[in-house]
This record gives C-alpha cells, sequence and structure tokens, in this order.
C-alpha cells in the first residue's frame, strides 16, 4: 500500500519536541517505523511536511527563526519530505 505522510509542523514541535532533546528527527525513518508495523507491505511514497515560518520578532528566543531555517535545510538534504510553508498567523 502506499502511504503518504502529512505532518503538522507546529503541532509536533509544540505538542512533542519543545520541552525535549529531540529537535532533530528523521522524519521519514520516524513515520516509516511507525507505519511498518502496522502495515508490513506499505510502502512510503512522499512526506509532507506543514509548517510557518517563525517571525524573529514574536519569537521567545532570538535563534529561533535561524535554527527553523536550518532543519528545513537538514529536511531538503534528507530528501524524499516536501515543505510545505504556509503564513504565519498574526497573534
Amino acid at each position: 500500500m502506499r502511504t503518504i505522510v502529512y505532518i503538522d509542523g507546529h503541532n509536533l514541535f509544540y505538542s512533542l519536541l519543545k520541552k525535549t532533546s529531540f529537535k532533530w528527527l528523521d522524519l521519514n525513518r520516524l513515520f516509516s517505523r511507525v507505519i511498518r508495523p502496522i502495515e508490513p507491505f506499505s510502502e512510503m511514497a512522499r512526506t509532507k511536511y506543514f509548517t510557518a515560518s517563525i517571525l524573529g520578532s514574536l519569537a521567545d528566543d532570538s535563534g529561533a527563526e535561524q535554527r527553523q531555517a536550518h532543519y528545513h535545510r537538514a529536511l531538503k538534504a534528507v530528501g524524499g519530505i516536501e515543505i510545505i510553508i504556509g503564513n504565519p498567523l498574526p497573534f
């Protein structure tokens, strides 16, 4: 079975990762390990990572914007992940 993984980057970070040391995830490896036990013959056809750019002026941490850009470059370098960047919500 061909499988497409959709990831909400905001919820992934703020719900699971923010207060941990696990910031640099190999998303393809993570989800292939989650999917294989459920459907052993599945093929990850693609991974779509939805996110919004951090606005440095609104971030609590001055380095957050740069770290996010670095993480996106790393995801692109690994390959197989499509990053879809939406517009941040003005608060």
